[in-house]
């Protein structure tokens, strides 16, 4: 009988190994290192009454109360109900900051745990991966032990053993959270650095976060986009790929117009184009203010926060540029 034990993890430790960082962390979800930001909204699934806050990070988050709910100020009527698969396409926050500061904590369950500077470090980990929240929502989770360096040293360390030795034995953990199977099939995509193997995830959404981790160094750069026949799904692909490049043609396969802006708006933040939010010309001020919170968290240039017209979503700008000790509520 083999004594060789299986290792099973989890596709978030495997991602915070630098296996997925480039595939689900810097391309999939728009964090301020790929310069896309999704627009905050609220979500909840047509036959479940949990309300989820979906961060510009792309995370989302349960709002345990009613009471946390009106400590943000949210208005009930801007609740959006979806399917279950949209609602399941943002992964649930695996980190989690107080608004202001710079201090990241891993939830886990009903806790959370302060991530370590050197834990921070091991994992490559950046504070806006974290979805901010108010004081109020903050203080609901009970503090847990420190997630320390020696503890990811120890995570790390097992998963290059097995890396080193062509993976054999290595199982990834299906996490619902992070695409499930598809997931698993991205981390293999991006360890064999085989586009191909994305043609076995079936989700057209998880797909296309496989096919905008690769681009080609010759030829069309958006040709695995291309394979896909939902609109949307081909249209966030492309999207990923314009920011990673900074090419607003690469715009050109979005699936509507404003979506289309929303693309040509991106690439130009990531590329500092101070007028990267005049292109948004005709969309709502909601879109602009987050153009705008966009601009200024990704180039870190806080003046960009006053051009923002709704004054919770200003003061949430500013705190990011605040010290700790003066977070505005």
């Amino acid at each position: 009988m083999d004594n060789k034990k299986t290792k099973k993890h989890n596709v978030w430790l495997i991602k915070k190994a630098g296996l997925l960082a480039s595939a689900i962390l810097a391309v999939s979800f728009p964090l301020m290192v790929s310069g896309v930001v999704y627009v905050p909204q609220l979500l909840k699934a047509k036959d479940n009454p949990t309300v989820y806050y979906v961060a510009d990070n792309g995370f989302k988050i349960a709002i345990p109360s009613a009471k946390i709910f009106l400590s943000y100020k949210f208005k009930w009527g801007n609740i959006k109900t979806v399917s279950q698969t949209e609602l399941n396409s943002h992964p649930d926050a695996l980190y989690i900051k107080l608004a202001g500061s710079s201090q990241v904590y891993r939830l886990e369950g009903m806790a959370k745990r302060l991530v370590t500077a050197e834990a921070a470090q091991s994992l490559k980990l950046d504070s806006r991966s974290a979805v901010a929240l108010n004081k109020t929502h903050f203080n609901f989770y009970q503090n847990g032990p420190d997630v320390t360096a020696h503890e990811i040293g120890f995570v790390l360390q097992g998963m290059a053993g097995n890396l080193e030795s062509g993976s054999e034995g290595a199982e990834c953990y299906p996490d619902p959270g992070s695409g499930g199977e598809d997931g698993c099939i991205i981390y293999q995509a991006m360890e064999k650095n085989d586009v191909t193997i994305c043609e076995g995830i079936a989700s057209q959404n998880w797909k296309g976060i496989c096919y905008s981790a690769f681009v080609p160094e010759a030829g069309d750069p958006l040709i695995n986009c291309r394979k896909l026949t939902d609109a949307a799904a081909k249209s966030d692909c492309a999207e990923k790929i314009a920011v990673r490049k900074k090419d607003q043609q690469l715009c050109s396969l979005a699936s509507s117009f404003g979506r289309r802006l929303i693309c040509l708006s991106n690439v130009a933040i990531a590329s500092k184009n101070p007028n990267a939010c005049n292109i948004l010309f005709n969309q709502d001020s909601q879109v602009k203010d987050t153009c705008n919170f966009s601009y200024a968290l990704v180039n870190k240039d806080s003046s960009f926060c006053g051009k923002i017209s709704d004054q919770n979503f200003k003061t949430n700008c500013l705190n990011n540029f605040l010290p700790n000790q003066q977070i505005s509520q």
